[in-house]
This record gives C-alpha cells, sequence and structure tokens, in this order.
C-alpha cells in the first residue's frame, strides 16, 4: 500500500511540477516521466492491478461528455479528412515496422505493434493477443509517447500564440458546464460517472481490445448527445491526467529501454518521422478547410484517443473534431492490425 501511494504521489508531483513551470501537456507528461524515473532508479514504482482499466473508465466519461448532438453534424464533412489521415499513417506505420524490424533485430510482429498509431493501452493489448513482445512496445510507445506529447503541445502553443497576437482569441481554454448550481452539478457528475461505468462494465465483459475505453466514451457521448445532462468537473479530469500519466510510465522496465539505447537511431528516426507527418497532415487538413491548424495538429499526432484528447482539451481547439478523428483512427487500428497480426504471426 505504501509503494502504491509514493507511486501515485511521484506521478502527482511530476504532473504539479510541470504545470508550474507551464510545459505544455503538463500533468500528464509530468506525472508519465517522474514515474518512468521514479520506477527506472528505485524498481519499487506500483500501482493497483485495476488501475488501467479506472483510467480508461474516467477519461472515456470525461471524453464522452466533450461531444454534443451538434458534433454529429460534422461527421458527414469528416469523412475525407478521416480517409487521408488514415491511409496517410496506417501506410507510413506499415513501411516503418518493416524499417524496424530490419534495422533492430526485431520480429516483424513486434514491430508492427511497435510503430501503430495508436495509443499504448490499445495496442499492446492488441499485440498481448497476437503474440508481440508488449513489454518492448510499451518501451517504445512511452518513448513516442514522451517525445510527441512533449512537442505536439509546444507546436499548437506556438500557433495559437500567433493566432492571439492576430485576432485576440485566448490560447487556453476551461471546458466547464453553463453555470448552475453546485447540487446540479453534483448530481449531474455523479449521473455521468454512472452512465460511463455502465459503458465500462460492457466493455471489460466484452473481447473489444480497450473496450473499457471505447464502450465509455460511446454511451457517455450518446447520453451527452441525448440528454445534454452530464458534467464533469476539472479537478477530476487533472486527477485523470495524471493517473493516465502514471499508468503509462508504469509500463516500462529498464531492460526495454537498454534495448531502445541499443537501437536508439532507428527509433528516433520513426519517432520523428511520426513528428513530420503529423505537420504535414495536419497543414493539409488545414489548407482543404477541414479544420483549423491546431485541431489539424491534435487531429493528426499519433498517440491515443484519450491522451491526445485530455492534452488538447486545454487549448482553443474544437475538440469534438479531435474525438471523432481519432475514433475513427482508433476503429480502423481495431479492424486493419488484428489482420495484419494474424498474417505476420
Amino acid at each position: 500500500m505504501m509503494t502504491v501511494f509514493l507511486t501515485l504521489l511521484t506521478a502527482a508531483i511530476g504532473g504539479i511540477l510541470f504545470l508550474l513551470l507551464k510545459i505544455p501537456g503538463s500533468l500528464m507528461v509530468g506525472a508519465m516521466l517522474i514515474t518512468i524515473l521514479f520506477n527506472l532508479l528505485t524498481g519499487r514504482g506500483m500501482l493497483p492491478g485495476g488501475a488501467s482499466v479506472f483510467v480508461q473508465f474516467l477519461l472515456g466519461a470525461y471524453i464522452g461528455t466533450m461531444l454534443h448532438r451538434e458534433d454529429i453534424k460534422k461527421l458527414k464533412k469528416l469523412w475525407a479528412p478521416a480517409l487521408l489521415l488514415l491511409l496517410g499513417m496506417t501506410a507510413y506505420a506499415i513501411f516503418m515496422g518493416v524499417f524496424f524490424s530490419k534495422t533492430a533485430d526485431c520480429d516483424i510482429l513486434t514491430a508492427m505493434y511497435a510503430t501503430a498509431p495508436g495509443g499504448m493501452v490499445e495496442v499492446c493489448l492488441f499485440a498481448g493477443d497476437t503474440g508481440g513482445d508488449t513489454s518492448l512496445i510499451a518501451a517504445f510507445h512511452t518513448l513516442r509517447t514522451a517525445i510527441l506529447y512533449l512537442a505536439v503541445p509546444v507546436m499548437a502553443t506556438v500557433i495559437l500564440k500567433k493566432r492571439e497576437k492576430n485576432t485576440g482569441e485566448a490560447i487556453y481554454v476551461h471546458h466547464e458546464g453553463q453555470k448552475t448550481s453546485r447540487k446540479t452539478l453534483l448530481l449531474q457528475m455523479l449521473f455521468t460517472l454512472a452512465v460511463g461505468a455502465i459503458g465500462a462494465i460492457i466493455g471489460k465483459i466484452s473481447s473489444v481490445p480497450a473496450g473499457t475505453l471505447l464502450f465509455t466514451i460511446v454511451i457517455t457521448g450518446a447520453v451527452t448527445i441525448f440528454t445534454g445532462k452530464t458534467y464533469m468537473p476539472r479537478w477530476l479530469k487533472r486527477t485523470a491526467q495524471i493517473l493516465s500519466g502514471a499508468v503509462i510510465g508504469m509500463r516500462c522496465n529498464i531492460k526495454d529501454f537498454l534495448y531502445i539505447k541499443n537501437v536508439l537511431p532507428s527509433v528516433l528516426l520513426i519517432i520523428f518521422g511520426y513528428l513530420l507527418l503529423t505537420v504535414v497532415l495536419g497543414s493539409l487538413l488545414s489548407r482543404k478547410g477541414y479544420v483549423d491548424l491546431p485541431t489539424g495538429i491534435f487531429s493528426c499526432c499519433a498517440g491515443g484517443v484519450s491522451d491526445v484528447t485530455l492534452v488538447a482539451s486545454d487549448y482553443d481547439v474544437d475538440i469534438a473534431k479531435v474525438v471523432l478523428l481519432h475514433l475513427v483512427r482508433y476503429l480502423s487500428i481495431f479492424v486493419t492490425y488484428p489482420i495484419l497480426g494474424a498474417i505476420f504471426s
């Protein structure tokens, strides 16, 4: 119990420190990096067995409250950017998977999942079902996550600062509900958590990889769209960010990082390739008029739907489009990667 407490305390200190230093993506990135450091230096990092499931439930419920009825109308206009995003990222991921397997002396199945354009949780679950080395995949995704989640918020901040200078629009926003009584907000929060729990239970008992997150988003989002009576306070969002960072940070061990160190040039090439792809695809979506540039950057970031959405929610971007485009990409991974896993295994 004390070890769990120390791990959570370390994650909270890391997140709050990054927040005070005003580092973009502060809470989740800070919690993740400090947890990794704590675990590697002491070997005593520990979280409860159900921590990952609880985090997926919390994140899914929060993301679901961001979807509204008018967002459904946006789906008709998003098929073209979604298709462009899917084709671009899938082609790059497969090519780099083959490249990584050749240069890093790694089996092709593990390499494919290591370079997959998704979040660590769902990718590791997919890989575990088909025989990939999940600890190595987690180490690769952690390094990619750390770089992307540091770089992408910085890029968005630079773009939004330029826009603020030109138009006076704010960089950061706070997604709070309408002004109403504390009692009503408390009831809405409890209602949201209850709805999210139903989705989490359905997802947990299903055979869908990362189903807890997916079903919680879908069910909470549906209730939000049809009732408008859901609510998640900012402190709960920040708690979710810290816990998410801690869960990601705990998935890595010294053995896998030593392996990554030996093939670091290939790993960095792949990661910075993803960063370049994020900029190129985000700029293309923006130039075609589908989204503004900051929204495009977050929408094309090759990370998990929950993690990217949490970081993006602090900024003045179209969060619904970010969520929808990432959900489409998640579903494409759900369809294509088990097939690839079956082929290469």
